[in-house]
């Protein structure tokens, strides 16, 4: 066992009463978490398959006069209630235990929704609801017992919150993103709403006459209507309606609208379940994280001693006191320093500027950001945490960063972590691991030298940018949603659902994939990406790493950077080439390593690259135009 160096904290520091989280105490807790079969991605899948299979065997709708196939309101938002509890029992189980039993109910009694499924559909759905229900239970009642378990290990002592705690905000992002959502579905279902409103004025003044039905298309039927030589075209389900029938038609000259079909708003009211699905799943984390974070501070605490360590992904990993090799991790959760406003006033009382205060937060944050992006592990730190550990809690804890004792406060649930893999040995690594070799590599050093001696001193700038794979991936990605695009004119909605949802992030990918460029000079790296071009100096940058297909780079006191993706670095390696992205990390680490090879003079803004994602969107939205045109 090879032992980490460890970052005391100061015994005044330690409250009085404060025991040690050992081994022992935290395999108990790790032990009493929610069994496997209770994971939310088996809940998750149950609810899915189950919808899915109902769906299925749901009968489609039949439009006819007497019944009009007017739009469901609540169908769509039980569709969104329903897509809810997805993201409720995968995240907040407490949440789930509540509201799934009611909308499950709702769902399958309601005739906008399953009412009048096959009884095979309502049954599946009935049984993934119990199962859903009885593992957020579990899960529920295997926190709870943690959390007995921490108390127990705490003792008596109790403990108030550091006064840096008290300006600690929780869940201000979350809100605001909500909000901002659920301002978006309003209007669309206010849009919605004024076109269903519009129609019925309308359709109140036009006159009802009875045509006959002269040719079928896809999606739209030609009718014959009384006094009129030329027959008129209207969209309608055309399988619904046989050539030769006669149906009726509201007619305000050349306004035309089948009576069985009116006004449909499942456009606007999709679009209110893109934005006020996401939105109420925002806000209710926003509400949640501000209630823990709440109640974190309204009571004293119970303390443990530990040992924390930051991972590769920036998140607080904590370790039981006796684990000086760090190799047991008990639990994990992100987390943010918090300043002391107290420690910060003057002699003489007086509070301190807004500037100061920003560049004590930021120095205290490219700390923690170099603790965290360090290639080497982190060292251990001594830390005192507050509050009863449990999946889904809230924390606290106080440990020292570069010498001074900082508090730090969670920003996401706490999440029970897993014991890492065994460390590979020196020998070269398998196949199938290899996409992650130049993070964790031990020969990544000799990488990095061979590397600076490939790169010699420098005075121009240098550059790297996608390579053929890269371009022919991107190129292939791009033909893929061109092609998802032109399904727009189709009668199948199917298609549309997938460009709504994947398109965004399948843009980014493509564009970046085409044209990514990175660019070091004297003040340091450009990235153009697929958005934007982003400036990292070099008095910032402490690593580099190419994971799977992407370059990551960590920034002092800030998040990573990244760019997504870069290539398949397999196929690369398969016709027999280094990786692009990875030559370009081992060259900008042996830059980072040497700065006496860094570039000498600036690059010209030509030179930084350009962002491809605006060009991919505007041909993208003239085929879309064409498209709609041509249909």
């Amino acid at each position: 066992m090879i032992e980490r160096e460890i970052v005391p904290l100061p015994p005044d520091r330690i409250p009085g009463g404060t025991r040690d989280w050992r081994s022992a105490d935290a395999h108990r807790w790790l032990a009493a978490g929610p069994a496997r079969w209770s994971r939310p991605w088996w809940a998750v899948g149950a609810l899915l398959v189950a919808g899915v299979l109902a769906l299925a065997v749901s009968p489609a709708p039949v439009c006819s006069e007497a019944a009009p196939c007017g739009p469901e309101w609540s169908g769509a938002l039980l569709a969104g209630l329903a897509l809810l509890q997805l993201y409720w029992v995968w995240r907040l189980p407490g949440l789930a235990l509540l509201t799934l039993g009611p909308t499950t109910a709702l769902c399958l009694l309601a005739d906008s929704a399953l009412g009048a499924a096959e009884d095979v559909g309502r049954l599946a759905v009935l049984l993934a609801a119990g199962f859903a229900l009885a593992s957020a239970g579990h899960r529920r009642a295997a926190h709870h017992a943690q959390r007995r378990l921490a108390l127990d290990a705490a003792g008596p002592a109790r403990h108030p919150l550091p006064p840096a705690a008290a300006a600690f905000n929780r869940g201000t992002f979350s809100l605001a993103v909500g909000s901002l959502l659920l301002a978006g579905a309003t209007l669309a279902a206010w849009q919605g709403a004024r076109g269903v409103s519009d129609f019925e004025a309308r359709a109140a003044r036009a006159t009802v006459v009875s045509a006959e039905v002269t040719r079928r298309g896809e999606d739209e039927i030609s009718l014959a209507l009384p006094g009129e030589e030329e027959p008129r075209t209207v969209g309608a389900y055309a399988e619904d309606y046989p050539v030769g029938g006669e149906i009726a038609v509201l007619v305000d000259g050349d306004w035309l609208r089948l009576v069985a079909e009116p006004y449909d708003a499942a456009g606007w009211q999709f679009l209110m379940l893109l934005l006020g699905v996401p939105g109420v799943g925002f806000l209710a984390n926003g509400l949640d994280g501000r209630r823990r974070a709440q109640s974190l501070r309204s009571a004293p605490l119970p303390t443990l001693r530990v040992l924390v360590a930051e991972d590769h992904r920036g998140r607080t990993v904590v370790h039981p006191v006796d684990d000086p090799a760090g190799d047991r991790p008990v639990l994990s959760f992100d987390s943010l320093a918090a300043l002391d406003d107290a420690d910060e006033e003057a002699d003489g009382g007086a509070e301190p500027a807004e500037d100061e205060r920003s560049a004590a937060r930021a120095a205290l944050d490219a700390a923690l950001g170099a603790l965290r992006d360090a290639d080497e592990p982190s060292p251990l730190r001594e830390a005192v945490l507050y509050g009863a550990p449990r999946p889904g809690g809230e924390l606290a804890l106080l440990a020292v960063v570069f010498g001074e004792p900082v508090l730090e406060c969670s920003t996401s649930p706490v999440r029970a972590a897993r014991p890492p893999a065994p460390r590979p040995a020196p020998e070269p690594r398998p196949r199938r691991s290899r996409r992650r070799a130049v993070a964790a590599d031990p020969t990544a050093g000799a990488a990095v030298e061979a590397a600076a001696a490939r790169l010699g001193p420098n005075t121009e700038p240098l550059s790297w940018s996608a390579g053929a794979v890269s371009r022919f991936v991107g190129l292939g990605l791009l033909l893929a949603q061109l092609g998802l695009v032109s399904t727009l004119g189709s009668g199948d909605p199917a298609p549309h659902w997938l460009l709504l949802l994947g398109l965004p992030a399948a843009l980014g990918t493509s564009a970046t994939a085409l044209n990514w460029r990175i660019t070091a000079d004297r003040r340091g790296l450009w990235l153009a990406g697929g958005w934007r071009v982003r400036h990292i100096p070099w008095e910032r940058l402490t690593t580099v790493r190419h994971e799977g297909d992407d370059i990551r780079f960590g920034v002092g006191g800030a998040e990573p950077v990244s760019l997504a993706f870069t290539g398949f670095a397999w196929l690369e390696r398969r016709l027999g080439h280094q990786p692009r992205a990875a030559r370009a990390v081992e060259e900008i680490r042996a830059l980072l390593r040497h700065p006496e090879l860094r570039p000498e003079h600036d690059a010209r803004a030509a030179d930084h690259g350009a962002p491809l994602g605006p060009v991919l969107v505007a041909v993208l939205a003239l085929t879309a135009i064409t498209v709609l045109l041509l249909w």
